[in-house]
């Protein structure tokens, strides 16, 4: 595609301002779900051109100094857009009252933490009588927002047999991420590599926990999984970083983000509606080359220079957060000791599948610092509540 940028902005903007448009046709008062980011700011900016009106904001936050907290960024997107600015103060007990009712609610075990900030904003909007929301989800994959599209970028760019040699590197450090980051980019091999970047669990943890599941079984499995998406939506001629984000918005978004956030929501009786995944707007975005979404230290390029004409540099360039909870606090404490107990107390079909040594030493090493598991256990967790309803048929 030979568009140039300032071709593609204009036709951005003309898009997701009509896709906001639509999105904003209801019988009923619209509210918006706003962070402390670039891409609800957009929305909120924009939907109020649009109407006219000071619109209703919400954000969840929680009641400890957390990294996961977006309170001060929120009211400072709040208080510069002019917004009746709302705020959700939620807590480990909740959390732990809660997330096996969320677990019944998706009916998947899903490791998605946003279930829990989407559940609490839905049901505050639904108690102050509105019905319909808008939310920025759904930019970072269509605009490769995530840092895995910056390593693919790595990739295509120096990609060598001898990144192999700095796989043992992963062991050095704690940080889940950095340690996929190197797993991922030192498997040579595309759909491993992808495997790699997916994976919460790595191939050998999973056979040091899971009874009966081999590392070459488990292996082949995801590999055989990515390689059939790969087949099906025709990506082996795609450059990596292309094919990620296409993949990660037939992945990603639909069996996971939207599939939750439908469900929660709906649970309140509050439709939340996604003006960038629009469909005119998607087929634009996919239509784009990478280099006007991402480079080795930028991301979502296109759509931040969008967002600098509607919204102060303070709003479009602050760090990345997402929708998170603190739970990696939250499980070196109490409430790590909590779920421990349960895990390790069942009796059901759970037990029958995980190494209960294992799993005790991963929530020991988490209370220690060692090593940040708090995805892991967050993803044991839902799979415990989801094996104890729908397979064991317990209520939990």
């Amino acid at each position: 595609n030979s568009i140039r940028e300032y071709e593609a902005l204009q036709t951005y903007e003309d898009l997701l301002v009509r896709a906001v448009q639509r999105q904003m046709l209801s019988d009923v008062p619209i509210a918006i779900l706003l962070s402390g980011g670039v891409d609800s700011a957009l929305i909120t900016k924009i939907a109020q051109d649009i109407s006219g009106e000071c619109l209703d904001t919400y954000t969840a936050g929680y009641a400890i100094e957390s990294a996961a907290n977006e309170f001060v960024e929120a009211r400072g997107s709040a208080a510069i857009l002019n917004t009746r600015h709302h705020e959700v103060i939620l807590d480990e007990k909740v959390f732990f009252d809660t997330l096996p009712s969320l677990v019944k609610a998706i009916e998947e075990p899903l490791g998605s933490q946003s279930i829990f900030p989407i559940n609490f904003l839905s049901s505050q909007i639904h108690q102050d009588g509105y019905k319909v929301a808008l939310t920025g989800q759904g930019v970072d994959e269509p605009w490769a927002g995530y840092g895995r599209y910056n390593s693919e970028i790595y990739f295509d760019k120096f990609q060598s047999p001898l990144l192999t040699v700095f796989r043992p590197l992963y062991r050095l450090f704690s940080h889940d991420k950095v340690k996929r980051g190197i797993r991922a980019l030192t498997s040579g091999n595309r759909v491993n590599r992808f495997v790699e970047t997916y994976s919460v669990f790595n191939a050998n943890m999973i056979e040091r926990m899971a009874s009966g599941l081999s590392n070459v079984s488990y292996r082949n499995s995801l590999s055989n999984l990515i390689q059939h998406k790969f087949e099906y939506l025709s990506l082996e001629e795609y450059r990596g970083v292309d094919a990620m984000t296409f993949l990660d918005a037939r992945m990603n978004l639909s069996d996971d983000l939207l599939l939750y956030t439908d469900k929660i929501s709906m649970q309140h009786s509050v439709e939340l509606r996604v003006p960038f995944l629009d469909l005119d707007l998607m087929k634009f975005a996919e239509s784009l080359p990478s280099k006007l979404k991402v480079t080795l230290f930028k991301n979502k390029v296109l759509h931040k220079k969008l967002s600098e004409k509607f919204l102060p540099k303070e709003i479009v360039h602050r760090k990345k957060k997402g929708f998170y909870t603190p739970r990696r606090e939250w499980f070196k404490g109490e409430l790590g000791d909590k779920y421990l107990s349960l895990l390790m107390e069942d009796t059901g079909s759970f037990s029958n599948l995980i190494n209960r040594k294992y799993l005790c030493s991963l929530f020991i090493r988490h209370k220690q610092g060692a090593v940040n598991y708090e995805k892991q256990i967050y993803l044991l967790v839902v799979l415990f509540y989801w094996m104890r309803y729908f397979v064991d048929g317990k209520d939990i």
